[in-house]
């Protein structure tokens, strides 16, 4: 078989195969980006500002650290076959237990996904959070913003 041909063939394979998989971008995670739980109504804690400022609301969230930075491996950008699109951390195994024991112990509380301060998201958990990835739910026209903010700089 000829080189351009045997190129023409590899083309259409990964072309059929990456059919309606997620396409996505990935950067390593920003410095300060942690995540930590929601302080308890009444509790002590680190007060911390919205990121985005579309909100005035100010969370209190606890000293600890549930997962730090070099514990999330790459943020990646997902946009799936139907053009939604969401923010996903990565975690190694260290990060991928610490979610987990957290997760599973505070079902139906906040976690605070924070970056340089402030609060990028505070999603609730619903379920223990198992598979060594954190979605973050982001508003569209703060995607992007987002993105950058949780993720290095390249």
């Amino acid at each position: 078989m000829t080189t351009s041909r045997a190129a023409i063939l590899t083309f259409a394979l990964l072309t059929s195969c990456s059919f309606g998989v997620e396409q996505y971008r990935e950067r390593p995670p920003a410095p300060s980006l942690a995540i930590r739980m929601v302080a308890i109504e009444g509790a002590e804690g680190e007060v911390l500002p919205r990121w985005s400022g579309a909100t005035d609301e100010l969370l209190a969230v606890e000293h600890g650290v549930v997962v730090e930075s070099h514990n999330i491996v790459h943020v990646r950008l997902l946009v799936s076959p139907d053009g939604s699109r969401i923010l996903v951390l990565d975690l190694d195994d260290t990060g991928r237990s610490r979610l987990a024991e957290a997760s599973t112990l505070h079902v139906g509380r906040r976690l605070a996904i924070v970056v340089d301060g402030r609060i990028v998201a505070a999603p609730t958990i619903l379920t223990p959070l198992t598979e060594g990835e954190a979605y973050v739910a982001v508003p569209d026209p703060e995607l992007e913003r987002a993105f950058d903010a949780l993720s290095a700089e390249n």
